[in-house]
């Protein structure tokens, strides 16, 4: 009886010792100890320690797994993805470099392994989180290759006017009323604004005198979209006569120039104090002639 007992416990001692064994090895088999890695948004690299040698990267798929982001790699080597890159150049080693994340949302990706017999896959799991929001330190312009001052086409202005009197009159109208500056900036790949977050901050702007910038003391909306603000000329006034009990149609044309600067904007990462300069080109258009009205004169409508 005691035999048996003891037969029973060396027994159960070893079923113990046995699947304390195969637990361990079942945490072996990860081929990395990291499931998921979480990164900053801005431009920065992590390296993932693994645990064996014998692995192989099979692929890059989206975090829900549909889509495909970069076929595999074997061996040493480097994969690249939209927004980043995965680096082999150490064989218990792997390096993801992610690129700034310009966008206001997170993003990430799935590395896909396996041993390299691919009996054995896992999963390692990506996120980067959004970019750190920039301001603009400073704006400073410039005249380079194909900036200048250019013609541009011509705007009809006028009205008609009715003057029932028997007296002329004196009609008082402002041409560039409807005739407002227009500024635009461009940057590429938009970087700019989206290191702002679109973000809309006012800044000076130049205009073009005797082929030198000249600073003209307004601000503007340093945006994406086109920005219309009020021309100097907007008060002008031009007066005409009109006969009494007739119908006056005045018309002309309002002259248009294009300055096309380059700019350099300097933009501070508001954690970080990091800096960051970008080049671009602003255009401004705007009216700086009318010509002389012509006028029209013809019968009053019928007032039936």
């Amino acid at each position: 009886m005691k035999r048996t007992n003891l037969f029973q416990l060396l027994l159960f001692s070893t079923f113990i010792l046995l699947c304390g064994t195969a637990c361990d090895n079942g945490e072996d088999e990860r081929l990395s100890p990291m499931k998921k890695v979480i990164m900053e948004g801005n431009n920065n690299s992590v390296e993932i320690i693994m645990s064996r040698t014998n692995w192989k990267i099979v692929s890059l798929t989206s975090l829900d797994g549909w889509n495909q982001l970069a076929s595999g790699l074997e061996g040493f080597g480097t994969i690249y993805f939209d927004w980043g890159s995965i680096t082999r150049d150490k064989e218990d080693a792997l390096t993801i470099q992610a690129n700034e994340n310009l966008e206001d949302e997170e993003r990430g990706l799935i590395i896909n392994l396996s041993t390299s017999s691919g009996l054995y896959t896992e999963q390692i799991i990506v996120q980067q989180n959004p970019g750190d929001k920039y301001e603009i330190k400073s704006i400073t312009y410039s005249l380079e290759e194909g900036d200048g001052e250019f013609w541009m086409d011509s705007r009809p202005y006028g009205l008609t006017f009715r003057n029932y009197t028997d007296n002329s009159t004196t009609t008082t109208i402002f041409p560039y009323d409807h005739a407002p500056e227009e500024y635009q900036f461009h940057c590429p790949n938009d970087l700019a604004f989206k290191l702002l977050k679109y973000e809309e901050p006012l800044v000076d702007v130049p205009e073009i005198v005797d082929e030198k910038i000249q600073l003209t003391g307004e601000k503007v909306k340093y945006s994406l979209f086109p920005q219309q603000y009020d021309s100097k000329l907007k008060y002008t006034e031009v007066k005409v006569e009109t006969p009494p009990q007739k119908q006056t149609k005045i018309s002309g044309l309002i002259l248009y120039k294009l300055h096309q600067i380059t700019y350099t904007l300097t933009l501070t990462n508001v954690r970080t104090q990091e800096e960051k300069i970008v080049k671009g080109e602003m255009s401004r258009k705007f009216p700086y002639f009318h010509t002389k009205p012509r006028t029209e004169v013809s019968e009053l409508p019928s007032q039936e």
